[in-house]
C-alpha cells in the first residue's frame, strides 16, 4: 500500500517528537535537508549543517524542560504531494506543548515542506505561526551569534572604505 502525503507527514511528526523528548538530537538532525529554513512570525534562520541543527533542537528541548513540559506532540491537518514525481510534500500541523493535560502555550500552527532525497523524506522548511519570543523555535543564541557576525562584517567593510 502506498503511503499518502498525510501519512508520511504524520509519521515524521510522531518520530521526531519522540526523538526530541528522548534528547536524540543527532537523529533529528538527520531528518533535515540542508540548507534547512526555519521561520517564525518574528524571525528567520537557515541551518546549513547537522551541528547547527543539533544546537537548535537542544535549545528547543531545554526550553521544554524549563517549562516543565511532559509532552510535545503534533497533529497533521493536511498534506499534499507536489514537485516533479511527487518529490515534495507541503502541509500544515498543530503543535501542542503540555504538562499533563494543561497547555503550556496555546497550540500553534506550522507549515512544513519536505523533500524526497535518497528515498528519505526530509524537512526542508518550517514556518511556525507563533512568535519566537513565545515559542523559541529559532535558537536565540544562534540568532545572536549570527547578528554579531553580520555586524562585524558590516563594520569591517565600513572601516575598509
Amino acid at each position: 500500500m502506498t503511503k499518502t502525503a498525510f501519512d508520511i507527514y504524520q509519521d515524521y511528526l510522531d518520530r521526531t517528537s519522540v526523538l526530541l523528548m528522548q534528547n536524540d538530537h543527532d537523529a533529528i538532525a538527520k531528518t533535515f535537508a540542508y540548507p534547512n529554513h526555519m521561520e517564525t512570525l518574528d524571525g528567520i534562520m537557515t541551518l546549513n549543517t547537522t551541528a547547527e541543527a543539533v544546537q537548535t533542537t537542544q535549545a528547543f528541548r531545554s526550553y521544554l524542560q524549563r517549562m516543565g513540559a511532559s509532552d510535545f506532540f503534533r497533529i497533521c491537518r493536511g498534506a499534499v504531494f507536489s514537485g516533479e514525481g511527487d518529490s515534495v510534500i507541503t502541509g500544515t500541523h498543530e503543535s501542542y506543548i503540555l504538562r499533563g493535560a494543561t497547555y503550556m502555550v496555546e497550540p500553534y500552527t506550522n507549515e512544513v515542506t519536505f523533500v524526497l532525497q535518497d528515498g528519505q523524506w526530509l524537512e526542508q522548511k518550517i514556518r511556525t505561526l507563533a512568535e519566537n519570543v513565545t515559542v523559541p523555535i529559532l535558537n536565540p543564541e544562534q540568532l545572536r551569534e549570527r547578528a554579531l557576525a553580520k555586524l562585524q562584517e558590516i563594520e569591517g567593510k565600513t572601516s575598509n572604505d
